[in-house]
């Protein structure tokens, strides 16, 4: 601190002693306004907010002991509504969101036949992706997250064909969607969305010699809206 510093610090003192002396009052600083701060997330930061890593609870005996038996991924579409594969469940009403110690309750599933489920829980979501069921075209990109809230691995890929699918169903009854992406283990369920940031595809199956294979989603319309809250 200069001398000049000093001195005006000093004549500020003499000043307000000065006014006490005389009755005078003294003025108090007013707290300035601040102005709020907002964390402006990007789509993927958005999108990631909506996929979560899911428990999977099997109940034995007639005491309702809880059993963790597998683990898999899937992404709210709606404010109780979660979107995941349908192999990935066992015959239970309950499954485990993230880190939460206590299991949520599904209230209701939704199938379409394409090893796809919406499950209704009773936990309502602030924020969800929607659902693009239009047919992919060779080359569009995708993007996901496996295991979302414990190793969170942001995949991503593009789609290369749909074909039938020999190894999984000899019949060739169904048409799988290949796509060129990895899938590592506790991938299945994640949602797969497009650069518009809907989702077009759930993974369901594939290795990490970057082959994945789904089937396409093909829920009603009225289901989504369900799903949706509509």
């Amino acid at each position: 601190m200069n001398a000049l510093d000093g001195k005006t610090k000093m004549l500020k003192t003499f000043v307000l002693a000065l006014m006490l002396a005389l009755g005078l009052s003294v003025p108090v600083p007013q707290p300035q306004p601040t102005t709020p701060t907002f964390v402006i997330k990007t789509p993927i930061e958005q999108q990631h907010e909506t996929a979560h890593r899911l428990r999977i609870y099997d109940i034995h005996g007639e005491a309702g002991f809880k059993v963790v038996v597998g683990g898999c991924s899937g992404t709210v579409i709606g404010p109780h509504a979660i979107l995941t594969a349908q192999h990935c469940f066992a015959n239970t009403n309950l499954v485990g969101l993230d880190m939460d110690v206590q299991p949520t309750q599904i209230t209701s599933a939704i199938l379409d036949g394409n090893d796809h489920v919406i499950y209704i829980v009773n936990r309502t979501f602030t924020q969800w992706s929607s659902v693009d069921e239009n047919p992919l075209t060779v080359g569009e990109q995708i993007h996901y997250w496996g295991n979302p809230g414990q190793l969170d691995v942001y995949g991503y890929g593009y789609f290369k064909e749909s074909i039938p699918f020999m190894e999984v169903d000899p019949s060739g009854t169904f048409i799988f969607q290949h796509f060129v992406m990895r899938v590592l283990h506790g991938d299945s369920g994640a949602g797969m969305f497009n650069d518009a940031g809907d989702i077009v595809a759930v993974v369901s199956m594939g290795d990490e010699s970057a082959n994945g294979y789904c089937l396409p989603l093909v829920f009603t319309q009225a289901q989504l809206n369900t799903a949706a809250g509509k």
